[in-house]
């Protein structure tokens, strides 16, 4: 199963149609377009942030590709009314800056705002809440603008132009600005989460939501938080065209829109999933936005509830837009979010409920903490990582947690529950399909947390801390079957600690966890074995990886009655694994270890793979090396443990069918299990060293080295297999069909070269080969 990157989302963002989107459109682009021909994006030494437009009135001004191999377009300029006034927002502060100031389109750009934001004055007051860009301040006076800075006095009296470029989070001074733009003056705001960034690089702690996005969704606009950069092939914005999906009433034609790849599968996620957010979180239920919603996709007043013994049928886009349709509406009518005491009533089937009897408990506990990176691919920063705690809070239940004073200002949070992927995909449903987790900011000394699910208790720490253990006390909570390999004994293990109430468990070490059904573990007579072997695994694809068998952090694997990608999938933070006989497997030392398993070898392996070095055909190739290894390491089965390659008979002839029929590096690059046959080839040949010494330079490798482009990742693929083998395999690669540069050929041409013997008869050029 491949990385997840993005899901497909169902919920498609569903509303009617808004006259005032014409109305926009016509006033703003044009007006701050006029006369320019195009505009840069900042360059690297700038990160570009992006903004959701969530009603027709707000205007898409300018946007850009995310990246050119991935061309989801995302908003960087947009403009929309509020009240009698209107706001410009930037999703990069260069474009007012002396950085890009010198660019004749950017300084149109800017006069043109002047000008609109004006209002017809001949000379408008411009009020500065910080300071701007002396460049940015002389293009103001040369259009007779006169500034000043907002002190505690407050807008100064016939203020035009309010400019702001940081966050306010202050609720006076919020409504303050509001009441200015609503009365007929114009708001100039650059997103704060630049100089955010960078503050948090100098101080590590936590970005939190911008708080000037309160006043952008009044507007119908949002900076969320997602940024990129620019890079050499893509340095341009884009202001002749704009995809449907940045436009509300044009996403409604794709409500029946199947996905056709990463593309649509990330525009699902980040720009149409947040959106559907941000308008059933900005409209109250009785909105006619909503209720015309309502009406025109038939959601029901109730809630269907899919369990195992009844499962949800959606079979088609209209089932499934109302299904989750139907999730929102009922959420928002029944305030389940606020509520402290609400209960979901799903949560009694997934995750489960905690018995009336149980015991509720105060407890205080040490945890030990792990952060960090590995040099594997990791969630974004700053990533707060869950840590378990054994404890679990029951759904509908007030828990506090109560901090030591000095940790107060670490940023800490507590997360409820484990399950948070969003199921809208999936064509049948055994559980509810929400986001089943709940995290609470932990900055007083005692902290209120609830949940309408419930779920196991995770102490989340920023990836940033220095802290090693933090020490909280919890109230209202039951214990957990949770066991950590050196730690518990296996003596209270058995005699008590599998029997905890929860119906969540955890097993963990210092190198994985295993969040699991509490069911599963009840008859588990032999955690200490069974870690001992994932440690194992763990330790094995470590060393083909060339990091270090120290783990920063636990990697985590999740059971789920309901698997959002796939049979299985794995994603920076997590690996997600079905609750069947793989959950069984996963949990039988003896079995796991006779037989071994394909499925979580390989999802292991998806964490080890070296994201931005391989090129785009390996990702369900490298990662299988990893596979390979633990099988050979482990196990000492050796390397033919799949049907794919059950034999070097069966590899050979697979082989042979692709180098007889046609072959070509697209119908190599669709056949993963082929292409690894090519590196059982190396394997068999040069053994596990020269995957080992090959990976050993990519781990030396800068990310800032990475190569960009996919042909200089085959390139370094194979220049560097070839000078860790001290062998020319142009003849090799050649009759395999993978494209290579010829000046990097040249540089390998002083090694021997080899062949296979199943491939020397497929040589035309009969060189000589040893």
């Amino acid at each position: 199963m491949k990385l997840s990157s993005v899901p497909v989302l169902i919920l498609y963002l569903l509303f009617t149609l808004s006259p005032q989107r014409v109305t926009a459109q016509t006033l703003y682009k044009p007006l701050l377009l006029k006369n320019v021909q195009h505009l840069p994006l900042p360059d690297t030494s700038h990160v570009v942030f992006v903004l959701l437009a969530f009603n027709d009135a707000a205007e898409n001004i300018a946007v850009a590709n995310l990246d050119v191999e991935m061309p989801v377009k995302l908003n960087v300029i947009a403009a929309a009314p509020l009240g009698k006034g209107k706001l410009i927002a930037f999703g990069s502060g260069a474009y007012l800056h002396k950085d890009l100031l010198h660019d004749a389109n950017v300084q149109q750009l800017v006069q043109n705002m002047f000008i609109w934001a004006g209002n017809g004055r001949k000379r408008p007051k411009m009020g500065l809440y910080t300071s701007a860009d002396s460049s940015f301040l002389q293009l103001a006076s040369q259009r007779h603008i006169s500034t000043y800075p907002i002190s505690n006095a407050g807008i100064e009296k016939n203020t035009d132009i309010i400019y702001l470029e940081t966050d306010v989070t202050d609720k006076d001074t919020l409504k303050t600005l509001e009441t200015f733009v609503r009365n007929g003056g114009t708001l100039i705001q650059v997103s704060p989460y630049e100089q955010i960034y960078y503050k948090m690089l100098a101080a590590p702690g936590t970005i939190q939501n911008a708080g000037i996005n309160t006043l952008l969704a009044k507007a119908g606009l949002y900076d969320i938080n997602m940024a990129f950069y620019s890079t050499y092939q893509n340095k341009e914005l884009i202001l002749d065209s704009v995809p449907d999906y940045l436009h509300l009433s044009s996403m409604l034609p794709l409500l029946k829109r199947p996905s056709t790849g990463i593309v649509d599968d990330i525009t699902d996620k980040y720009i149409v999933q947040p959106t559907v957010d941000l308008l059933f979180e900005n409209n109250d239920i009785n909105a006619a936005v909503l209720q015309t919603l309502k009406a025109q996709y038939k959601v029901p007043d109730t809630l269907t509830i899919p369990t195992p013994q009844n499962p949800l049928i959606l079979s088609n886009t209209e089932e499934k837009v109302r299904y989750h349709l139907t999730r929102r509406f009922f959420g928002k009518t029944r305030s389940l979010i606020d509520d402290k005491h609400a209960v979901s009533p799903g949560a009694r089937y997934f995750p489960g409920l905690v018995p009336d009897t149980a015991t509720r408990i105060t407890t205080s506990i040490t945890v030990p903490v792990q952060v960090g990176t590995q040099g594997l691919l990791e969630p974004t920063a700053i990533y707060f990582r869950p840590h378990p705690t054994g404890l679990y809070v029951p759904p509908g239940t007030e828990v506090k947690v109560i901090l030591q004073s000095k940790d107060k200002t670490q940023h800490l949070k507590a997360q409820i529950g484990v399950h948070n992927d969003d199921l809208a995909d999936l064509t049948q449903l055994t559980r509810s399909a929400e986001n089943m987790v709940r995290t609470f900011s932990l900055d007083n000394d005692t902290t209120l947390i609830y949940s309408p699910f419930g779920g196991l208790l995770q102490l989340n720490v920023s990836d940033t801390t220095t802290l090693k253990e933090i020490t909280i006390t919890v109230t209202g909570v039951v214990k957990a079957p949770y066991f950590k390999l050196g730690q518990t004994s296996e003596a209270s293990w058995i005699n008590s600690i599998r029997n905890n109430p929860a119906p969540w468990a955890e097993l963990a070490t210092d190198k994985i966890i295993l969040t699991v059904p509490a069911y599963r573990i009840r008859q588990l007579d032999n955690p200490v074995k069974l870690m001992q072997f994932w440690n194992e695994v763990m330790d094995a694809d470590a060393d083909l990886a060339r990091i270090s068998r120290i783990r920063s952090h636990p990697e985590r694997v999740v059971v789920d009655q309901d698997v959002a990608y796939g049979y299985m999938y794995t994603a920076p933070e997590r690996i997600i694994v079905p609750d069947d006989q793989s959950c069984a497997l996963m949990l039988d030392e003896s079995q796991v270890r006779a037989n071994g398993s394909w499925g979580l070898f390989h999802e292991l392996g998806h964490r080890h793979q070296f994201w931005g070095i391989d090129f785009g055909e390996l990702q369900e190739v490298t990662v299988n090396l990893f596979t390979m290894h633990v099988y050979n390491k482990v196990l000492h089965k050796g390397i033919y443990n799949h049907e794919e390659i059950a034999s070097k008979e069966i590899v050979l002839k697979k082989i042979n069918n692709y180098l007889q029929n046609n072959p070509s590096f697209e119908k190599w690059g669709q056949d993963p299990f082929l292409a690894l046959c090519m590196y059982i080839e190396l394997i068999q040949q040069f053994g596990w060293q020269s995957i080992e010494d090959t990976f050993t330079k990519y781990r030396a490798m800068p990310k800032e080295q990475y190569p960009q482009s996919q042909e200089d990742k085959r390139n370094l693929w194979f220049l560097t297999i070839c000078d860790v083998t001290k062998t020319n395999l142009t003849q090799f690669f050649d009759i395999w069909k993978v494209p290579v540069s010829d000046h990097v050929k040249e540089k390998v041409s002083t090694y021997p070269s080899w062949l296979p013997d199943e491939l020397k008869h497929y040589d035309t050029q009969k060189a000589p080969v040893h």
